[in-house]
């Protein structure tokens, strides 16, 4: 594993965006192509990880990764609900309808630098988007 850089944020090394797509890349390539719903959990819990290693860093805490994760399955059993009721009601924004939930979600584990580093917003970005 080829290390990026420290996070200011003092959760060790970063990985590279490289890193992070080798990583992304791996995942997929170890799933069939027709996968189960199993197969689908464990690579977007991947994913996850990988992104926070890139984001965050990698020692970012394990009790943190895990509510996050939570919270992204959460969002992901609902995220058909959130196209149609994007769709209604901003049919110009609609992807605001899924970007609204994921923000306020993670928001309550991660702190504002944490949604800064992890979203690459802004806190008025961030409050404009959750309203």
């Amino acid at each position: 594993m080829s290390l990026h850089h420290i996070s200011t944020l003092n959760y060790g090394p970063t990985i590279s965006s490289e890193e992070f797509e080798n990583k992304v890349t791996a995942l997929h390539l170890s799933t069939p192509p027709i996968s189960t719903p199993h197969q689908d959990q464990r690579v977007r819990h991947g994913e996850l990880n990988a992104l926070i290693d890139h984001k965050l860093g990698t020692g970012f805490p394990v009790e943190k990764r895990k509510a996050l994760w939570a919270i992204q399955r959460k969002l992901d059993r609902k995220r058909l609900l959130h196209v149609l009721s994007g769709l209604l009601t901003s049919p110009l924004k609609p992807s605001r309808a899924l970007t609204k939930p994921q923000l306020k979600g993670y928001a309550t584990v991660l702190n504002p630098s944490e949604m800064h580093a992890f979203f690459g917003c802004s806190a008025a970005q961030i409050e404009e988007l959750t309203r």
